[in-house]
């Protein structure tokens, strides 16, 4: 678990989200051979976020990207091979697809979840290429998919400051900043 993701997934529990990291959805070899991918280990989604009373499903790949140019649509977008097998489920909609049913079967049968609920695909952004962010968001909504973008996951965290104490680090953190000045709530602008 990185720690990015912890801070994601801490956000998401905050908010009453049951929270599950690096879930493997166990494809069969039929699938695997659906998707071209015969020989592929388990598929390993970073968080998957469920609000039961919502029948809110998230399925989120958390790419923090802090030290390099950020989420970038060439990339995103499948545009660079290279690059964009960071972002399979995005930019392979029959891949989603198959996982989306897999996953879906394998949590009903679980008892986690019913079986009539969409999951939805989430980016959790922690830095998008200078430039970028129009041409991701709008690209990931023509494709059913959302994005928490570095500005949305930080007003989240400055509103981890208000809550309860909670012993998550998203909460950890932005009551520390918090304490010491450096985070300000809206009001306090």
């Amino acid at each position: 678990m990185d720690a990015f993701e912890e801070i994601v997934a801490g956000i998401f529990e905050g908010m009453g989200y049951w929270v599950r990291r690096s879930y493997k959805v166990l494809l069969t070899k039929e699938e695997k051979r659906k998707i071209k991918i015969p020989t592929s280990p388990r598929l390993e989604i970073d968080l998957l976020a469920y609000l039961p009373g919502k029948k809110d499903l998230r399925v989120i790949e958390c790419k923090s990207f802090f030290n390099s140019r950020g989420v970038s649509a060439y990339s995103l977008f499948g545009v660079n091979a290279k690059r964009g097998k960071k972002y399979k489920l995005f930019n392979n909609i029959e891949l989603r697809r198959v996982v989306f049913n897999r996953l879906v079967k394998q949590l009903a049968d679980a008892g986690a979840c019913p079986r009539d609920i969409t999951p939805v695909l989430w980016l959790a952004a922690g830095k998008i290429r200078q430039g970028d962010e129009a041409t991701v968001r709008e690209g990931l909504r023509s494709i059913d998919c959302q994005i928490l973008t570095p500005m949305e996951l930080a007003d989240m965290v400055r509103e981890a400051a208000a809550s309860r104490y909670e012993n998550n680090i998203a909460v950890m953190v932005s009551k520390l900043l918090k304490q010491a000045g450096y985070l300000k709530s809206k009001e306090e602008g």
